[in-house]
């Protein structure tokens, strides 16, 4: 099974870059529908990890650490929910079981880099179990 998660994680991910990538220009590193203002192009993935998301609100842990190479030349984050909903503040408030931005289960979602050191999860009010949610970090 967790194969076939880190499979399923690694579709949605290759999905998520297609989907940014659609919009490229004529030169290869310059994107121009990416979701975080002021932001023409993306580096290569500089960084991954995988966090389980319970009752208790965290932060992802590259983005926790502003000496950390992936999260102080990221430009954006990819974010994906594979196994509960989780809501999100990335405002620096923590968020409620039952407040804040909700993202369900197998979803996908940009974290652009002025939002990376912000960003605070929880699962899920009506989540059954913990969340594992995965971040794969890309460079400027």
């Amino acid at each position: 099974m967790r194969t076939r998660s880190r499979l399923t994680v690694g579709l949605v991910l290759a999905t998520a870059l297609g989907l940014l990538l659609m919009g490229r220009a004529a030169s290869p590193q310059v994107l121009t529908n990416l979701p975080c203002p002021g932001l023409q192009f993306v580096g290569a993935p500089n960084g991954f990890e995988t966090r389980t998301v319970s009752t208790t609100v965290i932060r992802p842990t590259v983005a926790g650490s502003l000496a950390s190479p992936s999260y102080a030349t990221a430009a954006l984050a990819v974010m994906v929910t594979e196994t509960a909903a989780i809501r999100y503040r990335d405002d620096g408030t923590a968020p409620t079981a039952t407040v804040g931005m909700f993202v369900a289960s197998a979803s996908v979602r940009v974290i652009c880099a002025g939002s990376l050191e912000r960003l605070r999860l929880i699962r899920d009010t009506g989540a059954g179990a913990d969340a594992t949610v995965s971040f794969q970090y890309y460079a400027r």
